[in-house]
């Protein structure tokens, strides 16, 4: 059990602190990184993507308190958005986690090694959404629609809203501080519901060492607590590395893990 230990601390340091670095959500780096940990300790192969996903939104949990209650404090949270979204946004989350229940493992992993894979490619590129000179209230049909995505897909896949929220309030002309605190209250919201919703589903598995629904409370509590303290560093860090640099590493570390899940994780498992 030691090495497991060691293992989640290593994992909470480098979530962290890319996390701080590149300002995304944690989710990208502790979903594949939980899935090669469970992978070793034995876990059912079956049930280890699910697994990872699960853990990952309980581990944001602590993080995006952090971060929403700093950009609350700097007014940095659109709450008129905020109230309009959150109903689609909890809807989609609770259909993504229930989609994770149900699908293969193969399904998952491919899902989650293309995602990796079109943001590798974006930050390679990149991509930037041109932004409107000013800002435009989106409509009620585009936030539940943006809403509803943002769930699905953070519920299905483990992560944060941000790689989506993000580029969708700065296409309306919001600051990226605003975006960024708006995207933060957003993924709180998500990571609750899914890893309330994770709990229950995986209620029948309660009975394994360790476990809470889909949600194995060692990883919860080790990587959390490290990915917390270590935000700041990968924060600070970003100020030292050049933007072109950043980007690059980021999209290479993301290409290896999205190569890494397609051929070792599917086609040699």
């Amino acid at each position: 059990m030691e090495i497991e230990i060691i293992f989640f601390i290593i994992l909470g340091i480098i979530a962290g602190t890319f996390s701080g670095m590149f300002g995304i959500g944690g989710g990208v780096f502790v979903v594949p990184f939980l899935s090669i940990i469970f992978n070793y300790m034995g876990f059912e192969k079956t049930l280890i993507i699910k697994y990872s996903i699960a853990t990952s939104l309980s581990i944001m949990v602590l993080t995006s308190i952090s971060s929403f209650y700093f950009h609350y404090k700097n007014k940095n949270v659109i709450f008129e958005i905020l109230k309009k979204i959150i109903f689609f946004m909890i809807f989609g989350t609770i259909i993504g986690t229930i989609f994770a229940h149900f699908l293969k493992s193969e399904v998952l992993t491919i899902l989650f090694a293309v995602f990796l894979l079109l943001i590798s490619i974006k930050m390679f590129i990149g991509f930037n959404i041109k932004k409107r000179k000013k800002v435009i209230y989106p409509s009620l049909k585009i936030l539940s629609f943006f809403g509803s995505i943002i769930g699905l897909k953070s519920g299905l896949l483990g992560i944060g809203g941000g790689s989506l929220s993000v580029p969708m309030l700065s296409y309306f002309g919001y600051p990226m501080r605003k975006a960024a605190g708006t995207s933060s209250s957003f993924t709180l919201i998500i990571s609750i519901v899914g890893t309330v919703s994770y709990i229950i589903l995986g209620s029948q598995m309660q009975s394994q060492k360790d476990f809470l629904g889909y949600i194995y409370i060692p990883a919860f509590l080790i990587t959390s607590i490290f990915s917390y303290v270590f935000a700041n560093v990968g924060a600070r860090l970003a100020n030292i590395i050049s933007n072109k640099l950043l980007r690059i590493m980021f999209a290479v570390f993301l290409l290896l893990l999205s190569l890494k899940m397609f051929f070792f994780d599917l086609i040699f498992s």
